[in-house]
């Protein structure tokens, strides 16, 4: 099972965090491990990618990272736990962002406001729904809305 991740540059309140970590248990005890993609940005991204991979045995993660160098996050599997980790080729946001949808079967969206239709995780969570990719929105409160129910 492949699980996406969207979330903002000002990163997860610590609501979200919480919330983020008992999801990602969450998939791990119904589908046991599973591979992960993110943006690789500052914030949210770096936060997910470093969580996952400190709770998931044997972490496998793609990297979907952004042109624009000046956000991204020197994300790497820690060698002394295991797992992979595949970096693809840069690309502007949005055409990134719609590939680590089409690249999952569940989207995980921590946006930074109620209104998770604003920026780009607002712009991924529409692009998820779209395709049919359901998606687990975690908001600052630590609501989880989850499209699979």
């Amino acid at each position: 099972m492949h699980v996406g991740f969207t979330g903002t540059r000002e990163g997860m309140t610590q609501k979200q965090k919480g919330a983020f970590y008992d999801t990602l248990n969450s998939l791990h005890w119904l589908h046991g491990n599973f591979e992960f993609h993110h943006g690789g940005c500052m914030g949210a991204d770096a936060q997910a990618h470093y969580g996952y991979t400190f709770l998931i045995d044997e972490p496998t993660v793609y990297i979907h990272p952004p042109i624009n160098t000046s956000f991204k996050a020197n994300c790497r599997v820690p060698s002394v736990i295991g797992g992979r980790q595949y970096n693809f080729d840069p690309k502007d946001y949005l055409p990134r962002n719609r590939d680590i949808v089409d690249a999952c079967g569940i989207l995980i969206a921590t946006p930074k406001g109620e209104d998770s239709n604003i920026g780009g995780t607002g712009y991924t969570i529409r692009y998820a729904k779209k395709q049919g990719v359901p998606v687990i929105t975690i908001y600052p409160d630590g609501r989880v809305e989850d499209d699979r129910s």
